[in-house]
């Protein structure tokens, strides 16, 4: 800023002011964009760039690429999950029914000894 102060005036033209100078050099520094005080100039996206959009393409190709993966891995662990509980449920109701035989086998037992007293 000192520097752009400093140099003597084209033809015609005075030297910069140091609010000139602060406002140029302001004006090509992104530090009060990075900073929050000025909003960031916004690029026209008019669909000009073709290398970009191809490159928005592929990055959204991509993510449904992805999506579609994570998809099937949350669909193979639903699967496997019910699988699992229909099993568990399975050998509930064989424990269940073990229990009803050796509680039917007691009384049984409990009859006998009762008999031979």
């Amino acid at each position: 800023m000192e520097a752009l102060v400093a140099e003597p005036g084209v033809e015609g033209k005075e030297s910069k002011t140091p609010t000139e100078a602060v406002a140029q050099v302001l004006a090509s520094s992104k530090f009060l964009q990075n900073i929050g005080l000025v909003p960031a100039t916004k690029k026209s996206s008019n669909g000009s760039d073709p290398s970009r959009v191809a490159e928005l393409e592929a990055e959204l190709e991509s993510e449904k690429q992805n999506s579609l993966e994570v998809r099937a891995q949350l669909n193979a662990l639903k699967q496997k999950v019910e699988e699992s509980e229909e099993a568990r449920a399975k050998e509930l109701e064989k424990i269940n029914d073990l229990q009803k035989g050796a509680d039917e086998t007691n009384a049984l037992l409990r009859r006998l000894f009762s008999l031979n007293k």
